[in-house]
């Protein structure tokens, strides 16, 4: 994939960004399931916490849809069961549970732009958004090849426009590596990384804390979700990516 290929280059090509120097105030991280958070970011959400920055979550879906067909696990349970996992991963990283926030819109069915359900999405995250005040969201790339990811970034980006807002925008990328096609407007964005290699181990961690998505610990349903060893070595190098859209 266009993506793989690119990876390398694009981790060499980017400009190291500062802790400090880049996140003055305090943070969001808008993962659209809860597990998104510690592959795509939970090396900078740790480095974060360990300068001493404020970051809160906002976890988008309910991740109800990871294991449709498990009856140990129905939807309720398995949302309680992510949530839980969720919970966990950050603490590993350092972030308490008062800092994190859980949207519960349907796994699978995170309403996008004119779809029922969107302008209530937007109203919840705006009101999250004026109760921190961030300086930094980061955030799932706009095209990211998951409809979730992609409604996630949507939503987002209504809310902090109608909580009037200034911030800056950092992306990253989750299923890009696997599934992505070349995206010119990814390829003309603003590279940047960040250096988690005092944070790896945390990272790893936290990744492992969402067991639902990793074992075989929901062992009734032969279709469910599994990160795959493929889909995980893309997370555990020393630097994070993130891309800004150029004005």
């Amino acid at each position: 994939m266009p993506g793989i290929k690119f990876k390398n280059q694009w981790i060499e090509e980017a400009l190291l960004l500062s802790i400090p120097a880049t996140f003055t105030g305090d943070t969001i991280v808008i993962s659209p399931h809860p597990d998104d958070e510690s592959p795509g970011c939970g090396g900078t959400i740790a480095a974060l916490a360990k300068a001493g920055k404020k970051v809160d979550i906002i976890f988008v879906s309910d991740g109800s849809m990871s294991h449709p067909n498990s009856q140990k696990y129905t939807a309720p349970l398995l949302m309680q069961l992510r949530e839980r996992e969720g919970l966990a991963a950050v603490n590993i990283l350092g972030i308490p549970a008062t800092q994190c926030y859980f949207m519960r819109l349907k796994d699978g069915a995170v309403p996008a732009i004119e779809a029922a359900g969107f302008a209530e999405a937007v109203s919840t995250m705006a009101k999250l958004l004026k109760k921190v005040q961030p300086q930094t969201i980061i955030l799932p790339w706009k095209n990211d090849p998951h409809r979730d990811h992609k409604a996630s970034w949507q939503i987002t980006v209504a809310a902090i426009i109608l909580a009037g807002l200034q911030v800056k925008l950092l992306h990253y990328l989750v299923w890009f590596w696997e599934r992505g096609d070349t995206d010119h407007e990814l390829l003309k964005s603003d590279l940047c990384k960040i250096d988690i290699s005092s944070v790896v181990e945390s990272k790893q961690a936290a990744i492992k804390a969402h067991s639902s998505q990793l074992t075989n610990l929901i062992d009734d349903d032969t279709d469910g979700f599994i990160l795959s060893p493929e889909v995980l070595d893309h997370f555990n190098g020393p630097f994070e990516l993130f891309f800004q859209i150029k004005n």
